[in-house]
Order: structure tokens, then sequence, then C-alpha cells
């Protein structure tokens, strides 16, 4: 009987050991995949290197970006016409952005 309830504590350990090592290799692999995944990779940069990233972007990247970062935004033409009759510029989703960007570092 010992011998059974001492199998059963190694098997429970060596089960949990597996979930632990199965948990810290997802997170890794999440880890990795937010890294290089680019909307991921922009938040990174900061100041005159990352004025000089967006610059490149056309306006709907950044409105892709926009509206990918911020469920809740207006963003897109079809909303920002229904909510406020005019579209966003370029200019202006820059600035948000950047604003975005360096409120999350």
């Amino acid at each position: 009987m010992l011998f059974f309830r001492n199998f059963e504590v190694i098997r429970e350990r060596n089960l949990q050991s597996q979930i632990i090592v199965k948990i810290n290799f997802m997170d890794t692999q999440n880890q990795s995949l937010i890294s290089k995944h680019p909307n991921y990779k922009i938040m990174e940069l900061s100041g005159q290197a990352l004025l000089n990233e967006l610059v490149t972007w056309s306006r709907l990247d950044l409105i892709n970006w926009l509206s990918w970062n911020d469920k809740n935004g207006i963003y897109s033409d079809e909303d920002s016409l229904r909510e406020f009759d005019n579209i966003l510029s370029k200019e202006e989703a820059t600035e948000i952005m950047i604003k975005q960007i360096s409120e999350s570092q």
C-alpha cells in the first residue's frame, strides 16, 4: 500500500511539473509572437525614432493600428463621419498614436 501512495504522490508531482513546463512554454511562445508582430514592435520606439517611422506609414496604416490598439476608439472613416462628421487626418492619427505609445511606456 505504501508503494502505491508514493507512486501517486510522485505521479501527481510529475503532472504538476509537466503543467508548469507547458504553461511556461506557452507564455514564452506568446511573448515571442508578440515581440515579432509589427503592432507591438512600433511600441518599442520613442521620440524621433518613432516619428521617423510613423512618417513612412500611410493614413490607413495609422488608422488600422489605432483601431487595433484602442478597440473602443473612433478612427475609421465610417465611424468618424457618423460621430464627428469628418475623418481623421494623417497628422491627427500620428499625434494620437504617439500619445498612446508614450502613455504605454
